[in-house]
């Protein structure tokens, strides 16, 4: 009843104040706010302040922030866009919770915005699609996995946990953005325009409210600071009070330029897909198959609609990056991080651009790297190759002016904590001899510090041609993003990674 009365005596105040003046702005702010408190308590609440926002009289930028937080207003411009349906007051909720959000440097304070911008990207992306505008719907989509990257980047650098923000990460990526820190639209469709051939999977997925009698969301890893789905890793979603849930997933495909189809499954199916999905991997393992795979009809449609492309670049999320593709869809691909991520061909024009440094054989017993040595250095006299007792994990340090690293050496993937996975420098394997397979062996390598190695950053391409380092593990906890040496190797900007699985 007091809200109601207030709301009331605000709205009486406007015909006192001039349209376009400080004092009209003040007050549709302050109604803006009533009528989100008293939504809160009362959902039938019409709020008739977004009128405001849609005739220009408010923008997220000439709102009085002296009578409503960041957060508040991004949440009432989100529900304003859910009731009406105008795909523009989401926009404007965007602008309004990523402008803070990029730029605080606390991460613990970083997680309230998290979730809003989460479901505020998943409200755009339903929105265009609905409206038939899939460029757009691919966009937000898009921007949600490059976003997620760059928190992992900045989880994963010590110097920035301290002192750096999102949008210093994302100074870094070389994508023009807008003053509130979103790519550039213009941009994006330039990025779009030059892409021959792609594919885009990305699980929506959408905070949901916890009961206190639930188990944690994060039964393992919770302090591996890895991303775990739309949470980032820094915080426990059970203390918050929210889980992520996967609610739809999208399919998108580009052919010359131009997104040319997109589907949306619905939460209800995904469960089913999933398991055929698995069941399908299971198969594909079994050693000594001999039938063919049956296809869950999602990716048989999509088999039979890239029949005459060639290599088809390819973006996945959470447990679909673990599918074999390449059987699936019946064509070579390569993955991309996301659609704005997908690098154009770079062709090296002289040999003497290629700075090689390689590590081969560091246990003595691979016979095969020392003739992956030896084909290099015939090839590529200055490439720089450390063989046998002087490939240790110290030596890496020398590679750090390299655009190219090959790694060629024994790989040991660790399924119940993917961070331990390991490569064997020279000395490794010795202290965990006789130990559980988590033992960190102080001679190898191991997946939880790659990113933050000097050695392997940045680089052209990385080559792990090692034992199953291209296997990859989910935590249990949220359907988490697969964890494994792909992620800090993605995380740490190499352009190029090439891994293995046996």
């Amino acid at each position: 009843a007091f809200l109601t009365q207030h709301l009331a005596t605000v709205r009486a105040d406007l015909p006192s104040t001039h349209a376009g003046s400080p004092e009209r702005r003040t007050v549709l702010s302050r109604q803006v706010r009533a009528e989100l408190e008293l939504l809160r308590i009362q959902p039938t609440t019409k709020l008739a302040a977004q009128e405001a926002f849609l005739r220009g009289e408010l923008t997220s930028t000439t709102v009085d922030l002296s009578e409503i937080d960041y957060l508040s207003l991004a949440e009432y411009l989100l529900h304003a866009a859910q009731s009406s349906g105008r795909v523009e007051l989401a926009e404007m909720a965007l602008e309004v919770v990523y402008r803070p959000y990029s730029r605080i440097q606390d991460s613990g304070a970083r997680w309230r915005y998290n979730r809003i911008v989460n479901d505020t990207i998943a409200a755009l992306a339903d929105a265009n699609f609905k409206a038939g505008r899939h460029a757009d719907m691919l966009y937000y989509l898009s921007l949600n996995k490059s976003r997620l990257l760059l928190e992992e980047r900045l989880a994963l650098s010590s110097r920035g946990r301290r002192t750096d923000s999102l949008a210093t990460v994302a100074a870094a990526d070389g994508i023009p953005r807008t003053e509130a820190g979103l790519p550039r639209k213009d941009w994006f469709r330039q990025q779009l325009a030059a892409i021959p051939a792609f594919l885009d999977f990305y699980l929506s997925s959408r905070a949901e409210a916890v009961s206190p009698a639930s188990p944690p969301t994060k039964a393992v890893n919770t302090s591996s600071g890895q991303l775990l789905t739309r949470d980032f890793g820094l915080e426990e979603t059970a203390q918050a009070g929210v889980s992520f849930v996967d609610s739809a997933l999208y399919v998108t495909r580009v052919e010359a330029g131009r997104v040319v189809s997109a589907q949306r499954v619905a939460r209800a199916e995904l469960e089913g897909l999933r398991q055929q999905s698995e069941a399908l991997y299971e198969d594909l393992s079994r050693p000594g198959r001999r039938t063919a795979p049956a296809l869950p009809r999602l990716f048989a449609d999509l088999r039979d609609q890239v029949k005459g492309s060639g290599n088809i670049v390819v973006s996945t999320d959470k447990w679909l990056a673990k599918l074999p593709l390449d059987v699936m869809l019946g064509r070579p691909t390569t993955r991309a991080v996301n659609a704005f991520m997908v690098a154009r061909p770079n062709p090296l024009d002289t040999l003497e651009t290629l700075k090689v440094a390689g590590f081969f054989n560091p246990t003595g017993d691979l016979p095969g790297a020392e003739r992956e040595a030896d084909a290099i250095t015939r090839v590529l006299p200055t490439a720089r190759t450390l063989r046998r007792e002087a490939a240790t994990a110290a030596a890496l340090a020398t590679a750090r002016d390299a655009n190219v690293v090959h790694l060629s050496m024994h790989g040991s993937f660790d399924a119940r904590d993917p961070r331990n996975s390991k490569l064997f420098f020279a000395g490794a394997g010795k202290a965990c001899a006789g130990r559980p397979a988590d033992c960190l062996d102080p001679a190898a390598l191991h997946a939880r510090d790659m990113a933050e190695n000097p050695a392997l950053q940045r680089k052209d391409l990385v080559f792990a041609a090692a034992c199953q380092t291209g296997l990859s593990g989910t935590s249990t906890a949220n359907d988490a993003e697969l964890l494994g040496i792909l992620r800090p190797l993605t995380a740490a900007g190499n352009r190029n990674v090439i891994l293995s699985l046996w």
